[in-house]
Formats: structure tokens, C-alpha cells, sequence
């Protein structure tokens, strides 16, 4: 017979499983979907819960189109600055102009390539995700310390096997790699068309898939972020009102009368 201690326990481990479980769903959805609206009918929940991962992957790659599509049309203007507007006018020679287009160019690719520190750490992040998750997970304010403690422990579980899914998916798009340059390297030894005809299929997956991974690995390592920062959050809230405490009993001890 179990005793009531050891049966409040399971309930309180059960309890913080449920919120770590909510939390992450709460990260996931402020993510792709931001501040919570009116919801979709019972029947039509169950393919909107099935379509979330394509939503989390489409926000997460946003910022990375985005920069992409900037590089390109810095590219193309360049292009068409220099060979459309100052190349007819002769005012310099073709080959000066190559010369500096490409000096631009490589410039122009080592800025958004390297990129700086507060931009490249926190893609895509703005302060309305904090928001929205704390609109969605509204058990947050009911957690104590203890809590805070068994939540985070099972967000850290959550994450490792997250983090290993990720890699077993990028062994995969390695593997399809490799054998897409075996299949290249038989077919200029050979030569044979078909051959590298059967590489371009393996190389097109990869290239595809590696995107789509890498803007996943983008949003799961977005949702324990977002995860992470509330819980820290709550922490901060809970020392101010433990200091806050403090205080008040600090002042009634300084104004209560000796007893002399």
C-alpha cells in the first residue's frame, strides 16, 4: 500500500510533466501561429495539430529567405548598376568594372555570411513570442520554485531528444549525399550520362532536405528557447516577491516597539 507522501509526489511529478508538455505546445504555437485567437472547431483541430511542424518550419525559415532574397537583389542591382547604367557610358574599362563588381560582390557575401552576434544568435526572435507564450501558457503563474525545478528537468529531456532526432536526420541527408557523389564519380570515370543523370536525383533531395532541416533545427532550437526564457521569467518574478517579503518583515521588525 502506497503511503499518501509517496502518492502526493507522483501526482506532483505527473502535474509538472503536464506543464512541461504544455509549455513546449504553448512555444510551439506562438511560434508559428503568435498571440492566441479564436479557436478552429473541434473537427478541424486534429489537421491543424497535423500541420503545425510545416507552420514552425515555414516562421523559422522566414528571416533566412529573407536575407537570402536581400543578398540576391543587392547581387542583381549591383548587376545591374554596373553593366546596365556605367558600362555603356565607357566612362572605365570592362575589365575595371568586372574587377569591382566582384570586390562588391565578395563584400556583400562576407556581410551576410559572417552577420553580427545579436542578429545571427536570435533569428526570427521578437519580444511578441515571450508574450504570446505567456498568453497561451497561463499555468505559469500557479508554478512555485519546486515546480520551476521538475518543469525544467523535463524540457531538458524533451530537448536531448529533440537534439538526437535532428542528427539522425542529418545522417540521413549525409548518407543520401555520399551516395549522390559515388553515383557522380562513376559517371565521369565511365562516362556515363545516365549515371550522373541518376546522381542529379540524390543531389536535388539533399539540397531540398538540408534546407528543410536546417530551418527545423532552427525552430526547435526557437521553441526551448522561448521555453527556457519563460521559465526564467517566472524565476525572476518569484525572487522579487520573495525580496518584496523580505522587506515588508524587515520594516515591521524596525517599527515594532522594544519591550523594555
Amino acid at each position: 500500500m502506497t503511503s499518501p507522501s509517496s502518492t502526493k509526489k507522483e501526482l506532483n511529478q505527473r502535474q509538472s510533466f503536464l506543464h512541461a508538455q504544455s509549455l513546449l505546445e504553448a512555444c510551439e504555437l506562438a511560434l508559428a501561429r503568435g498571440r492566441p485567437t479564436r479557436g478552429a472547431s473541434t473537427r478541424w483541430r486534429w489537421l491543424l495539430n497535423f500541420w503545425l511542424p510545416m507552420e514552425m518550419v515555414t516562421a523559422a525559415a522566414r528571416p533566412g529567405l529573407l536575407a537570402f532574397a536581400s543578398w540576391c537583389g543587392l547581387l542583381i542591382g549591383g548587376a545591374m548598376i554596373a553593366y546596365g547604367m556605367i558600362r555603356p557610358l565607357a566612362w572605365f574599362r570592362p575589365s575595371d568594372i568586372d574587377s569591382w563588381y566582384l570586390a562588391g560582390a565578395y563584400l556583400v557575401t562576407f556581410c551576410f555570411v559572417l552577420g553580427r552576434p545579436s542578429v545571427t544568435a536570435f533569428p526570427g526572435w521578437t519580444a511578441s513570442d515571450v508574450a504570446a507564450v505567456s498568453l497561451r501558457f497561463t499555468q505559469l503563474t500557479e508554478m512555485n520554485d519546486r515546480d520551476l525545478s521538475e518543469v525544467r528537468f523535463f524540457v531538458g529531456v524533451a530537448e536531448s531528444a529533440s537534439r538526437r532526432r535532428i542528427v539522425a536526420l542529418w545522417w540521413i541527408v549525409g548518407s543520401v549525399w555520399a551516395l549522390s557523389a559515388w553515383l557522380a564519380q562513376k559517371g565521369f570515370e565511365t562516362p556515363n550520362a545516365n549515371m550522373l543523370v541518376s546522381a542529379l536525383i540524390p543531389f536535388l533531395f539533399c539540397m531540398f532536405f538540408a534546407g528543410l532541416i536546417a530551418a527545423y533545427t532552427r525552430a526547435v532550437s526557437h521553441v526551448y528557447g522561448l521555453s527556457y526564457t519563460l521559465l526564467m521569467t517566472r524565476e525572476t518574478e518569484l525572487l522579487q516577491l520573495w525580496k518584496a517579503k523580505e522587506m515588508r518583515l524587515k520594516r515591521r521588525r524596525s517599527i515594532r516597539p522594544s519591550d523594555q
